[in-house]
């Protein structure tokens, strides 16, 4: 992906991308300096979206602070949060420093619609992604199913994601380009239906017990 990235931004077509750099740090300065580091590695000179990892309550003051003197600089245009404690993106989503949301969301772990979205505001919200869509892969894996059941493939977890109108982004992974073509087919087939939504819910709530 560093490769793919340097090649893209080589080529002159840096604004077709959204780049997001993810740091986990709770030191200030170790934020900024990794930060820069993947900057100069990757070529460019700002990103997307700075996602400031797993904080399961508001980051605090130094982190943030440093975050908005990226911000401030042209060097981050988008500050984003994630975390594994639901209720707290009540707060974040609150917070106009935070841009965007990054959530656990998948039909094994669909918590969200109850714990987050309802408690948030109609308008005015930041951007909201679902990552680990397929459940680290256990929604597709054969021998977690439902006794006479076929697994899930990679299109039907992403559309249940994104048959969800509060998210605005599914993250995928692929690995090769099988996996990128499968991930794409997703934009053909749109939406589940209601058929399609039951089975993907009735295997998720398997896959979760």
């Amino acid at each position: 992906m560093t490769r793919a990235i340097q090649e893209i931004v080589a080529s002159g077509a840096r604004e077709k991308l959204v780049l997001v750099l993810q740091s986990y740090s709770r030191s200030a300065w170790l934020l900024e300096y990794t930060f820069s580091k993947g900057l100069k590695l990757l070529g460019t000179d700002y990103a997307d979206v700075l996602l400031l990892g797993w904080h399961n309550s508001t980051p605090a003051d130094r982190i943030f602070d440093r975050a908005m003197k990226l911000q401030e600089h042209g060097w981050v245009r988008h500050v984003a949060l994630s975390s594994h404690h639901r209720p707290a993106f009540v707060d974040f989503a609150k917070d106009q420093r935070v841009g965007v949301l990054h959530i656990r969301y998948s039909a094994a772990h669909p918590g969200a619609e109850n714990d987050v979205f309802p408690h948030m505001p109609p308008q005015g919200r930041p951007g909201v992604v679902a990552y680990t869509a397929t459940a680290w892969g256990k929604l597709l894996s054969a021998r977690r199913m439902p006794p006479g059941e076929p697994p899930l493939r990679g299109r039907d977890a992403y559309r249940f994601v994104l048959s969800n109108p509060d998210f605005n982004v599914c993250m995928t992974g692929p690995k090769d380009a099988s996996q990128m073509d499968e991930a794409l087919a997703t934009l053909d087939e749109g939406p589940l239906s209601a058929e399609e939504m039951a089975r993907v819910r009735k295997i998720g709530a398997h896959v979760h017990g």
